[in-house]
C-alpha cells in the first residue's frame, strides 16, 4: 500500500498545481493531493494525539516520555483535566509527590471527579 501511495504521489507531483487529474470516472484538482499530508501534521499538533501517545508510553513504563507528551498536551490546552491527571499519576510513579499532587489538584479543579478522589486519598 505504501508503494502505491508513493507512486501516486510521484505521478501527481509531475502535474502542475490546479490542473484536473482524472482517475477512472472521478476528477480532482492536483492541489488536493498536496493536502493529503496535512491531516497527519495537524493531528501531531492536537492535544488528543499527545494524550494517546502518553498512554501508550505509560503501557511500556516510559514515564518520562509520557510526562513530556502530557506537558505538550497541556501547552496546547491548558484546561485539559485528562492531561493534568495523567501527568500527575505518572509523576507519582517516578516519586515526584509534590508535582503529582499539584497536577492532580489542577485536574480536580478542572472538574475531574477521579482526580478529586485521588487528591483526597494521596495528597
Amino acid at each position: 500500500m505504501k508503494k502505491r501511495t508513493a507512486v501516486f504521489g510521484a505521478l501527481v507531483s509531475l502535474l502542475p498545481l490546479g490542473q484536473l487529474l482524472v482517475i477512472g470516472t472521478g476528477a480532482a484538482l492536483t492541489s488536493a493531493a498536496v493536502m493529503l499530508s496535512v491531516p497527519r501534521s495537524v493531528n501531531a499538533e492536537s492535544e488528543q494525539f499527545y494524550i494517546q501517545r502518553a498512554m501508550r508510553k505509560s503501557e511500556s513504563k516510559d514515564w518520562y516520555g509520557g510526562i513530556s507528551d502530557l506537558t505538550k498536551a497541556i501547552e496546547i490546552n491548558p484546561n485539559s483535566a485528562t492531561a493534568y491527571e495523567g501527568r500527575g499519576l505518572m509523576k507519582g510513579v517516578i516519586g515526584d509527590e509534590v508535582g503529582a499532587c499539584s497536577d492532580v489538584k489542577k485536574a480536580s479543579l478542572l472538574g475531574s471527579k477521579s482526580a478529586t478522589q485521588t487528591y483526597n486519598e494521596k495528597c
